[in-house]
């Protein structure tokens, strides 16, 4: 498995042609499991499921229904990730201003159609009635060069909108409560 991003020109090396910049790459990826096909092929029962690599672990189970439609799921598990692995993919898309440490454990669910019917509304190509509910949390990071603590976000998706709720994120000697104004 490998996430990389293409070098910008001004990035590159002069008469070089751009290429990509390596952001994560795992050697082994790992997936173990227990899957139950209907007699109809109309659904999956997944008692378990687990996919395991240096940057995640992620076990899960529940149902995927409509499986020549929709594909829609009840899903649940667990997902852990390895900060450390992951902050080069973490720093592509926050210009290298976000550093994060620790692996813990966090709660996921993920229900509703994977795919959107026909004519149906989509946002970033995800059917709206899908809904997915997680933390993110870490031992401590940086932001913006500040040394940070520990801290969990809780992280939705429903009707095509993803939040964020940021809670209090601790930093050395002060806590930071975020606030989108209206």
């Amino acid at each position: 498995l490998l996430a990389a991003q293409p070098v910008t020109p001004a990035a590159a090396t002069p008469g070089a042609n751009p290429g990509w910049t390596e952001l994560l790459k795992e050697n082994t990826v790992r997936v173990t499991g227990q899957i139950g096909l209907s007699p109809d092929f109309r659904s999956l029962a997944i008692e378990q499921v687990g996919l395991k690599c240096d940057s995640l672990n992620v076990a899960a189970k529940g149902t995927i229904n409509d499986l020549t439609g929709q594909l829609v799921s009840d899903l649940g598990g667990t997902w852990s990730p390895n900060w450390e692995r992951i902050n080069g993919l973490l720093g592509a898309y926050s210009y290298q201003m976000v550093q994060l440490e620790g692996r813990q454990t966090q709660a996921f669910a993920l229900r509703g159609p994977l795919l959107a019917a026909a004519g149906q509304p989509t946002a970033l190509a995800l059917p709206l009635e899908l809904t997915a509910q997680t933390q993110l949390g870490w031992e401590r990071g940086q932001v913006l060069h500040l040394p940070g603590g520990p801290a969990n976000l809780e992280a939705t998706v429903a009707e095509g909108v993803a939040t964020l709720n940021t809670g209090e994120i601790p930093f050395k000697d002060v806590a930071i409560h975020p606030k989108i104004l209206d």
